[in-house]
């Protein structure tokens, strides 16, 4: 009999996440997939909504219980109904949290001022919680984490197996290595975020943090900034579109070469990146890249804007605004001295060894 990987997932699964928990691979290894979660954007026959607790208990009755490994996908509470069960048929549990943010972790290197203490005493709470929780209910059995940050989470500390693992932006980039091409001489890539009209803005307060009734005077003040950064740095400017973004719809970035789902691939090719807080920031420092942190101006919310400037702080540069920019451009240039320390809080930890997180989970069996 099989061995079977289960994962549970708070949102829509969408063939991204196929991709970015190596689905695939994990198949082709020979191990059985179940993905619980709300909805599946795509005919994925592996795939079980969490709403259907029959169906999810009867799939788990036909399993071998002692070859099963339970992973939640999400840091928090997991669901009771769904934890009760894994207690039931003695399956092997825990978390894997292979794409760790700044947003989640609330790291002191990325908050200030009265925040910082405020998520402090925030985690210390959460942490009590969590720990009188685990301790009544079930102690996780592995967490496995792509990035040094998660060490600092309750869910880490209290499970028995600590496992670091690489995460998707790190496998992204082992994959596009090969297929960097640049026939320009010098190009400089915007990190989109697709401002107010991303998808998940209103179920994420703050996703993106731009008042949709301020759009407009938020792509007016990035494309006025990104022309005068590519005349500064004689750059061509090409941006980098979220793979949720859809501009057929909008007249913006109309004067700008655009392209989608291809991110990894213009970093590697880029001699500038130039962003706000993008996850895909990675791919910068993967590729030891410069970078320029641009303000999203008044058009942005004031906790996210705090958030991009705190960003630019760990890596000891100013924000970017044509408004007030000074003529040195190199003081908008991130250090790369603090390069490493990012990869290893959120890329991948420093005492990971494997760049194949299918492999590593295999070897959990």
């Amino acid at each position: 009999m099989k061995n079977v990987l289960v994962f549970n997932y708070i949102a829509t699964w969408t063939p991204r996440d196929h991709s970015r928990y190596r689905i695939d691979k994990i198949l082709e290894l020979g191990i059985d997939i179940i993905v619980i979660s709300p909805d599946c954007s795509f005919n994925a026959s592996y795939h079980i909504n969490s709403d259907d607790q029959k169906l999810v208990e009867n799939r788990f009755s036909k399993i071998n219980k002692s070859k099963v490994l339970f992973l939640f996908l999400n840091l928090g509470m997991p669901s009771l109904w769904l934890l009760k069960s894994v207690k039931k048929n003695f399956f092997q549990w825990g978390f894997y949290i292979k794409h760790p943010i700044p947003e989640s972790t609330y790291l002191p290197e990325f908050t200030s001022g009265i925040k910082k203490y405020i998520y402090l005493l925030r985690s210390i709470i959460r942490s009590i919680f969590y720990w009188l929780f685990y301790k009544l209910t079930s102690r996780p059995d592995i967490f496995l984490f792509g990035g040094s940050s998660m060490k600092r989470t309750i869910e880490y500390k209290i499970s028995t197996r600590k496992i670091p693992c690489p995460s998707s932006d790190f496998e992204n980039f082992l994959d596009a290595s090969n297929t960097f091409t640049n026939k320009e001489d010098k190009i400089m890539v915007f990190l989109d975020e697709f401002g107010p009209m991303h998808p998940d803005q209103e179920l994420v307060r703050n996703y993106s943090g731009i008042n949709p009734s301020k759009s407009g005077d938020y792509y007016h003040h990035i494309e006025s900034s990104l022309d005068v950064l590519s005349e500064g740095l004689k750059c061509r400017t090409i941006i980098a579109e979220h793979p949720k973004a859809d501009y057929k719809k909008y007249e913006y970035f109309k004067d700008f070469f655009s392209i989608k789902n291809k991110t990894a691939q213009l970093v590697g090719c880029a001699e500038y990146v130039t962003l706000h807080k993008s996850t895909a920031i990675s791919f910068a420092i993967l590729n030891n890249k410069k970078m320029i942190f641009i303000d999203p101006s008044e058009a942005a919310d004031r906790e996210y804007r705090r958030r991009v400037s705190d960003l630019a702080k760990f890596f000891k540069c100013n924000l970017f605004d044509y408004r007030s920019h000074k003529g040195d451009l190199g003081l908008y240039t991130a250090s790369k001295e603090s390069y490493e320390k990012y990869k290893d809080l959120f890329i991948k930890p420093k005492e990971c060894s494997n760049n194949e997180s299918a492999l590593i989970i295999n070897s959990l069996f």
